[in-house]
């Protein structure tokens, strides 16, 4: 059996992938690829319409890509923030304890949003 790579393998998925810790994975032609979000801010850096520095495409050192919702699958430009290491630590720490804080009523928030409408109608 003829091994296919690529496009031709049949299990393809477009070069992406979804990490262990929820991030999506690009594949490139060397290395172990990158990751879509740092791949998107770095398109934003390379032509920085209304941004306040050049960054000619790199991302600068003690930089870290943030997401706005938390949604580490949601790599759109308007999600994605660019803040200082220090600063992007304070907001996922302030973040995971609001969620700790508030995790039952996360829970029914997500429950309520994942139920379907059929569900909904038998039960009202």
């Amino acid at each position: 059996m003829k091994f296919r790579g690529g496009r031709q393998n049949p299990n393809w998925t477009g070069g992406r992938h979804v990490t262990a810790r929820g991030y999506v994975r690009l594949k490139t032609k060397v290395g172990r690829g990158k990751y879509e979000h740092r791949f998107v801010m770095e398109n934003l850096l390379r032509d920085p319409i209304g941004l306040l520095f050049i960054g000619g495409g790199e991302i600068p050192d003690g930089m870290h890509v943030h997401h706005c919702d938390h949604n580490r699958r949601h790599n759109c430009e308007g999600n994605l923030m660019l803040l200082d290491s220090a600063i992007h630590n304070w907001i996922s720490l302030a973040h995971r304890r609001y969620l700790l804080d508030h995790w039952d009523e996360y829970l029914r928030k997500i429950e309520a949003e994942n139920t379907p409408a059929w569900v909904k109608e038998q039960t009202a």
